[in-house]
C-alpha cells in the first residue's frame, strides 16, 4: 500500500460515523454532473438534456439526490428500505438503455440505494473507498474524499462548499470546473421547471443548502407525481415552496408579537403605546390578527379551504390598509417599513404592527391561493 493510501485508510478510520452517509450524499451530488453527454461541454450550454426525451431521466436523478441528502441529514429514517428498493429497481431498469454519463449516474444511484436500503456498515463503506493495494493512486483525485472525512462534524460538512478549494482560484483553474459551469448553466437555462434544482444544487455547491424542512417537504412527494413527469413535479414543488413561504412570514409576525408580550412595552410595563383613538381601527386591528391566525389553520390544514383563504385575504388586505391610513394621519406614529408600532385595541392587549411583515403575509397568502383551486 502507497504512503498516500496508508493515510486515507487512517483518515477513514478516524472519521465520525455519521459523515459517512453525508459523504455518500455528496459524492452522489457530484456524479450528477457527468449526466450530460461529454461532447456537449464541447458547446455553449444548453438544456437539451434536461428538456428533451431524457427529461424524464434527469428527474429520476435529481429525485435520488434529494432524498439521499434528506436521508442522510436527518437523525432518524425518513424512507424505509422498500422505498429504497423501489428506486433501485427503477434506476436498474433505467440504465439498461443509458449510455455514457447518464449511465454512470444511474450506477451511483443503484449503489446509494444499497446503502441507504440495506444500511451497510461503515466499516464496509470504508472498505469500498480505499484504492486496491496494486492500484495506481493519484491523490488529487481523493483531494474531495479527503476535505469531506476531516470535515469533523455532518453538520460542518453539509456548509462546506461541495468542491472546497486549496486557493481562491484553484476551482476555476481545474478542468472539472468546466464540466461544473455548464451543468450549472443548463440548469439555470432550462426555464420555471427546473429552477428549483438549479437553487437546490447550487445551495450545494456553495455549501449552503436550502432550507432542511423545505427539501424533506419535496423529497417527500408522492411517487405518483414524480412519475407523471418534471412539470407535474414542478407544479408540486411551487405549491410546497409558496405554503412554506406563507408559514415563514406568519412565524415572523408571530415572533414580533411574542417579543412584545414579553418585553411589556417598557419596564414593568410602564411604557405603553398610544390608545387607538378611532373604533373602526381598533376592530380592525384584531380583524388584522384574526386573519393571519386563520391563515395559519388554513396552511396547516390536510385540506385547506380555498373559500376561505380567499375570504381572509380580503379581511386582511381591508385591515391593513384601514390601519395604515389612520397610523399616517398620526404624526407621533409614523410607521413605514422599519417603524414598528405596538397598538392596544378592543382590551385584548398589545399587538404588535410592522406593516411590511403583515403585507408579506398578505402577499404570500395571495401567491398560495391559486394552487388550491387546481
Amino acid at each position: 500500500m502507497s504512503e498516500f493510501a496508508e493515510r486515507l485508510e487512517k483518515l477513514a478510520q478516524a472519521a465520525d460515523e455519521r459523515l459517512w452517509p453525508v459523504w455518500i450524499a455528496r459524492e452522489y451530488l457530484r456524479s450528477l454532473q457527468a449526466f450530460p453527454e461529454p461532447q456537449d461541454w464541447a458547446s455553449q450550454p444548453s438544456p437539451d438534456w434536461l428538456t428533451g426525451a431524457d427529461s424524464t431521466l434527469a428527474l429520476h436523478c435529481f429525485r435520488f439526490g434529494i432524498c439521499a441528502v434528506v436521508e442522510a441529514h436527518s437523525a432518524s429514517q425518513t424512507f424505509d428500505s422498500e422505498f429504497w428498493k423501489e428506486l433501485e429497481f427503477q434506476s436498474r431498469a433505467m440504465l439498461s438503455t443509458a449510455v455514457d454519463g447518464r449511465a454512470q449516474v444511474l450506477s451511483e444511484a443503484e449503489a446509494m440505494a444499497r446503502h441507504f436500503g440495506e444500511r451497510i456498515e461503515p466499516s464496509e463503506i470504508m472498505k469500498a473507498l480505499l484504492p486496491a493495494p496494486d492500484e495506481e493512486v493519484h491523490e488529487d483525485s481523493y483531494y474531495d474524499t479527503i476535505k469531506d472525512l476531516a470535515a469533523g462534524s455532518p453538520s460542518r460538512l453539509w456548509s462546506q462548499p461541495l468542491y472546497p478549494s486549496q486557493q481562491a482560484d484553484a476551482f476555476l483553474d481545474t478542468n472539472f470546473s468546466y464540466v461544473t459551469l455548464y451543468f450549472t448553466e443548463c440548469l439555470c437555462s432550462a426555464g420555471d421547471t427546473w429552477s428549483f434544482w438549479d437553487r437546490w444544487f447550487g445551495g450545494f455547491l456553495d455549501g449552503e443548502p436550502l432550507n432542511w424542512t423545505l427539501q424533506s417537504e419535496v423529497a417527500l412527494i408522492s411517487d405518483h407525481v414524480w412519475q407523471a413527469g418534471p412539470e407535474a413535479v414542478a407544479g408540486a414543488i411551487a405549491r410546497i415552496e409558496a405554503e412554506f413561504e406563507l408559514r415563514a412570514r406568519i412565524e415572523a409576525v408571530e415572533a414580533d408579537q411574542v417579543l412584545v408580550q414579553q418585553q411589556r412595552l417598557g419596564i414593568g410595563g410602564n411604557n405603553p403605546p398610544e390608545e387607538i383613538d378611532d373604533p373602526v381601527v381598533a376592530e380592525n386591528a384584531v380583524i388584522l390578527w384574526d386573519s393571519i391566525a386563520g391563515l395559519k389553520e388554513e396552511v396547516d390544514a390536510d385540506e385547506p379551504d380555498a373559500a376561505r383563504v380567499a375570504y381572509l385575504i380580503d379581511r386582511l388586505g381591508a385591515a391593513l390598509k384601514a390601519i395604515m391610513l389612520w397610523c399616517g394621519r398620526k404624526a407621533d406614529l409614523v410607521v413605514d417599513t422599519t417603524i414598528k408600532s405596538a397598538i392596544p385595541a378592543g382590551g385584548t392587549g398589545y399587538f404588535y404592527f410592522n406593516p411590511a411583515k403583515a403585507e408579506a403575509v398578505l402577499k404570500a397568502a395571495q401567491a398560495w391561493l391559486p394552487f388550491l383551486a387546481r
